[in-house]
């Protein structure tokens, strides 16, 4: 379990974590005890930046690409938190960063969108799976058409989703476009000899544009939660985003939360981040689990307690009662 938390009042900002973190390996997941998780933004400034989930970025620990971040910024001073905030995700997107150089970031590419497509294969799998389990004899004119209508139900969700700040279509199409030869090469990968005509290979590659500059929920993010005093700052702020990568100067991100502490604002806040079970259990005294649990019993108690009521000889509620004299 990852509990981390933010706690902000007119007189400062405090930042605590666990150490632990959960890496992926050939014989399953492991757990490290001895991972950091808090930074100084700035070595000259009241800047903090704190870290969970996936604990490297673009396969980076975050702890070099904060280092390279503070020798870049050096000695300078910014106004505000949101322009520290800014200025780490513009390091971030820089197409010079030599921390992640264009193979790196078409490897992200590349993984982001075969995972897309692994996706929709498993889905057409399963569909296809459904018809045999049932006794139905699936035609190659069949599964032509669930191919279809799985491509189409993706896009129609990526359409619906979110786009990501600083994007557009026409800017993830010049990234396909600068990898002309990547997005066959993971469609004969994931979908090898599955029917496509030509009308769902452009839909297929529609789903890829839309994947580059939208926001997903099948590819794992890093949260970032950035707190403190710009230099002309009286109170603390914070500001969080989930970030994922980065391809083309595109950064793939998402502010996640903000907050601000000022004299006619809130005087304090607690923030948790990660897995908040814990931090919640401290605050209310009470397990969030069991907090739902309860509340749900209660509103059932209040149902059933007014269905009985309203069932009692002589009760009823849309009359009038007469009095006994």
């Amino acid at each position: 379990m990852t509990a981390e938390i933010a706690i902000l009042n007119r007189m400062g900002v405090a930042l605590a974590a666990d150490s632990a973190v959960t890496i992926g390996t050939k014989g399953g997941p492991k757990i490290y005890n001895t991972v950091n998780k808090l930074f100084s933004l700035s070595k000259f400034e009241p800047v903090g930046i704190m870290v969970y989930g996936i604990a490297d970025f673009m396969t980076i620990p975050w702890e070099v690409i904060v280092k390279q971040y503070r020798v870049d910024l050096g000695r300078e001073r910014l106004p505000s938190l949101k322009d520290y905030a800014d200025s780490f995700l513009t390091f971030l997107s820089d197409k010079e960063n030599v921390l992640f150089p264009q193979s790196m970031q078409t490897a992200y590419l590349e993984a982001h969108l075969g995972a897309l497509f692994s996706d929709i294969k498993k889905e057409i799998e399963g569909e296809v799976e459904t018809c045999l389990k049932d006794g139905e004899e699936v035609t190659e004119s069949e599964v032509a058409q669930i191919v279809r209508t799985k491509i189409e139900e993706k896009r129609t969700s990526l359409l619906r989703a979110s786009d990501l700040p600083e994007a557009s279509a026409s800017r993830a199409r010049r990234i396909l476009q600068r990898r002309p030869e990547l997005l066959k090469d993971l469609r004969e990968m994931a979908f090898e000899q599955l029917p496509m005509s030509g009308e769902v290979l452009q839909r297929l590659k529609q789903v890829a544009v839309l994947a580059i500059y939208k926001r997903v929920d099948y590819w794992p993010y890093s949260g970032v939660v950035i707190a403190g005093f710009g230099s002309d700052e009286h109170y603390p702020s914070l500001y969080a985003y989930e970030v994922e990568g980065v391809v083309d100067g595109l950064l793939r991100y998402g502010e996640s939360r903000k907050a601000a502490i000022g004299p006619d604002a809130n005087s304090a806040t607690i923030l948790p981040f990660a897995q908040g079970e814990m931090v919640h259990t401290f605050m209310r005294g009470l397990d969030p689990t069991y907090d739902q649990i309860l509340e749900g019993f209660v509103e059932h108690l209040a149902t059933r307690m007014g269905e009985v009521f309203v069932s009692m000889p002589g009760c009823n509620l849309g009359g009038t009662s007469k009095r006994p004299y």
